[in-house]
This record gives structure tokens, sequence and C-alpha cells, in this order.
């Protein structure tokens, strides 16, 4: 039966009854037999309070009240059910405001003929779940060519958002303006501006990729609007990643946060079951044409193994080719509900992420050696010393490995 595959899987973390309840309600689409075993679940002894804390914690609020309220209502605590019902509520406000915002800026954008590309946010949430009240976004992400950052800025600043961070902040961080840091102001490919009185914030990038992984999904503005295509978001047409890049998008930045949210998984079942018309040749070269095969494998994997996702069988070859796909897939589910990663294991997975020995040699060395705000706060040194931070890097990182391990 269905709901044996979801819970009988490799590891023992699904004995749980409200992970287990979590998981079935993490999904748009419900067969009979999902239904029932919700309604059984929902019987037992739930820890109604741990549940609500995993479903907040994972982005899964909106649619454990959705199917909770549509499958067994009266098995709810009715307190339980008042509590979801209101947190659904603020949520579909919220998002109600946010894609408002959008449709605004959008606009301003296109009044000044600066070109844009929403995304994850209203967009997915309209295009993957359907309506853009099942899924929890906080902001609003934008795509733009680097060359139009400045006057997008003040065109922002102009109807009430704040001087991004971190060029208002400067000041307070002296090592943004040193080229050798992570987070120099040289290398920042984006800027995160506040609207204080409407409580919104934007994700201004023109790049998806930060410093450290360039050589991985290096994709640009052109290709992507090019592919683009025309959706429709309220009563506006705004143009949208293609399927392809969107799902390959989706498993790169889960991978790169290391799926630590349920959110991102479902987000990649949720958008290929919305999307039959999906290419997968074409994703398929794109994803070895930008490196990110494995990526898009584990990503697709997780949705198959913890959501049921149907795929076409060729692309599940393609993830058993990969024998390192189920082993980072039992740690994503392990580190899922049991506990968060540690520094050093986010770095030991991003660095299996990479399939060439080359690739996974340019990351190690860009972890290794590459000083981050971390290391400036750990010693703070005179500029003329700044080349010794290229050493205090792999000492701060071996002394967080001890404490990691101890």
């Amino acid at each position: 039966m269905l709901e044996t595959k979801i819970i009988n899987t490799k590891t023992h973390l699904f004995v749980k009854p409200e992970i287990e309840l979590l998981l079935l309600c993490s999904r748009t689409r419900l067969n009979d037999a999902i239904k029932q075993q919700i309604s059984y679940l929902v019987k037992q002894n739930i820890d109604w309070e741990h549940l609500i804390s995993l479903a907040y914690q994972h982005g899964m609020l909106p649619l454990l009240f959705n199917n909770l309220n549509k499958t067994c209502p009266e098995a709810v605590p009715e307190n339980i059910l008042t509590d979801l019902r209101n947190c659904f509520q603020s949520n579909v406000q919220r998002n109600l405001l946010l894609t408002a915002e959008l449709l605004k800026i959008l606009n301003l954008l296109k009044a000044n003929q600066i070109d844009a590309l929403p995304f994850k946010g209203a967009t997915l949430a309209a295009k993957a779940y359907g309506q853009i009240a099942l899924r929890q976004f906080c902001d609003i992400d934008i795509l733009i060519e680097e060359k139009n950052a400045q006057k997008v800025v003040d065109l922002l600043v102009s109807i009430g958002y704040q001087l991004p961070d971190p060029i208002a902040k400067l000041e307070d961080r002296p090592y943004m303006k040193y080229k050798i840091f992570l987070e120099s102001e040289k290398t920042q490919k984006k800027y995160n501006l506040i609207h204080t009185q409407k409580r919104i914030a934007i994700d201004l990038q023109w790049s998806l990729t930060e410093r450290r992984i360039t050589r991985f999904f290096p994709v640009d503005f052109s290709h992507l609007y090019a592919h683009s295509q025309l959706v429709c978001l309220g009563n506006m047409e705004i143009r949208q990643f293609s399927p392809e890049d969107t799902l390959l998008y989706l498993c790169f930045h889960g991978s790169k946060h290391c799926w630590s949210e349920l959110k991102w998984i479902c987000d990649v079942a949720e958008f290929v079951n919305s999307h039959p018309e999906i290419d997968w040749s074409i994703v398929q070269q794109r994803a070895q044409k930008w490196k990110v095969s494995r990526m898009l494998n584990l990503g697709l994997f997780l949705a198959m193994d913890l959501l049921s996702l149907n795929l076409p069988a060729a692309v599940q070859q393609n993830m058993k080719v990969d024998r390192v796909i189920e082993s980072l897939a039992n740690k994503v589910k392990y580190n899922l509900f049991e506990q968060v990663f540690t520094e050093t294991e986010k770095i030991a997975f991003r660095f299996k992420l990479r399939t060439q020995i080359p690739e996974q040699i340019a990351y190690a060395m860009d972890v290794l050696l590459t000083p981050t705000a971390k290391e400036w706060h750990y010693i703070k040194l005179p500029k003329f010393c700044l080349f010794l931070y290229h050493f205090i890097r792999p000492y701060r990182l071996m002394i967080e490995f001890s404490k990691d391990n101890s």
C-alpha cells in the first residue's frame, strides 16, 4: 500500500506518528489510501504541540490544516483545529499582501523598462500548489540584471524601502570592504531591502548562486529570461522561469541548504505533479551542463521516497546509476527531523554533491581558504595583515570540527 512505502523507509525515523502524519499531509493530492492513513493516525496518541512545531519549522502549516480539515476535522481536538485555522488564515492574509506588493513592484519596474523575473514565493505557490494559500513564504524574490541593480534599489527606496544591507551598515562590518572575504561588498550578488511599515522584505538578486558555488548552476539572467514563460498571477501576466529551469533551481536551492526543510522537498513534488509538460531530456541536458545532476537526482529521489512522487522510468534509472544519492538522502532524512546539520556536516554534504574530483577539489579549496565574517570576529587584524586570514580560516575550521565531533 502507498502508506507503507511512505513510512517504511530505510531509516528508523518515521515510526513517530507526528512525523508520519506530517509527511502524509505534505501534499495537495490525497488518494483514498492516504486519507485512510491520516484518519487512522489522527486517532492515535498525537503530540499536537510537537506536530504543530514541526509543521511550522518545515513550512507545512497550510497543508497540514488544509488536509486535516478536509479529511477528518472531527477527529482533531477543537482547540488544535482552531489554532491551525487561525495560522492558515494569517498565512493567507500575509501571502495576499506579499503578492499584491510583488505585482506593484513588477509594474514599477516595467514602467521604467527594467526586465525582472520573480521566483519562489507567490509565483511558486500559484504554479506548484495551485493557489498561494497553500504555501508558506515570507519575502519577495526578484531576479534582475546586475547592470540595473542600483536603478532598482533607487526605485524601491522611492516607495519606502530602506537602503539595502550591506550598503546601509557597511561601517558596522569592515570586513565587507575587503574582497578576500566571502561576504565582501564586491562579491555581493544580492541586496536585501525592507519596508518597515509594511513589514515586507525583498531579496533582490542578480545571480542565483553565491561566490563559492558560481561554478555550479552558472545560469545567467539572459538564459532564464529568453526561456521564460508568461503566466497569470492575480490579474497580471508576469514572466516566470521555464518549467525545466524552475525544477533545476528548486533542486539546486534545496541541495545548497542540505534539504533542511520539508517545504523544499514538497516544492519539488508539487511542481513536478503540476507540470506534466516538463521536457525531461532538456532537464537532464541542462543539469549536466550546469554540473547539478546529482543535486537534481537527490531532490527527485527525496520527493519520490518521502512524498510518493511518480517519475518516468528513465528518470528513476538515472537516479539508480548514481550510488551516492541514496546515502545522501538517508543523511537528509535523519537530519530533517532528528537533529540539524552541523557546519562541518554541511561542508561534507555539499562536497559530496560534486560528481567530479576537480569540482570537489575546487570546492574544498574555496571552503578551506576563503575567509568569512566568522574569521573576522574570531580575530580582527589590520589591513596589512589581511593575507593571514587565509591561514586563520583552516585553523578555525579545525577547531569547529573538533567541537562538532567531541
